[in-house]
């Protein structure tokens, strides 16, 4: 993990590693290429932890990822989620599976 390599927010710097609380001891190193690259994790670090969960995320923060990737949603009360069932993005998929909810997360979103 390139300690200096940072995102830039309203004019603050972080990385994902400081911004989940992650050690920096407990980054994995990456070789510096002489032009930019950023690793994203898809959901999370999908090959140690459960996809959108904050331990994928954290995974994601130690194996050196500059960031992740997943979809948030607002429901129609107010509340975030991260969700990202079967389908792609014109139909994230059905409910049901994950939760026993019945009908798409877009049924419940603002």
């Amino acid at each position: 993990f390139n300690e200096g390599k940072c995102a830039m927010y309203n004019g603050m710097s972080f990385s994902l590693a400081s911004t989940l609380n992650v050690p920096s001891g407990q980054t994995e190193q990456r070789q510096n290429f002489n032009y930019p690259v950023e690793v994203i994790g898809h959901r999370g670090s999908l090959y140690s932890a459960l996809e959108n969960t904050s331990k994928s995320f954290i995974d994601a923060a130690k194996a050196g990822a500059d960031g992740v990737e997943l979809d948030v949603f607002l429901l129609k009360c107010g509340t975030l989620v991260v969700f990202h069932g079967s389908g792609g993005d014109e139909e994230p998929g059905l409910l049901h599976q994950y939760c026993k909810v019945e009908g798409s997360i877009l049924d419940y979103t603002a």
